[in-house]
């Protein structure tokens, strides 16, 4: 019964250990997953940069919306 007794423990041990090492996986995906939408709108920005209507000076993009 002793055996048993320390096999089980250990057993839960080592559930333990990877309901833990969930958690910080889950977090870690989180994070990623949060610089990922940064980096989207990052590129989404730098790419709104190339268009044409850019590359017109203020003073005339100024004249025709006017």
């Amino acid at each position: 019964k002793a055996e048993i007794d320390i096999i089980v423990s250990d057993v839960e041990k080592d559930i333990e250990d990877c309901d833990a090492e969930i958690d910080r996986l889950r977090s870690r995906i989180l994070v990623l997953q949060n610089q990922r939408r940064l980096l989207e709108k990052y590129r989404t920005y730098s790419r709104s940069l190339r268009s044409p209507i850019r590359k017109i000076p203020n003073e005339i993009v100024l004249q025709i919306f006017d």
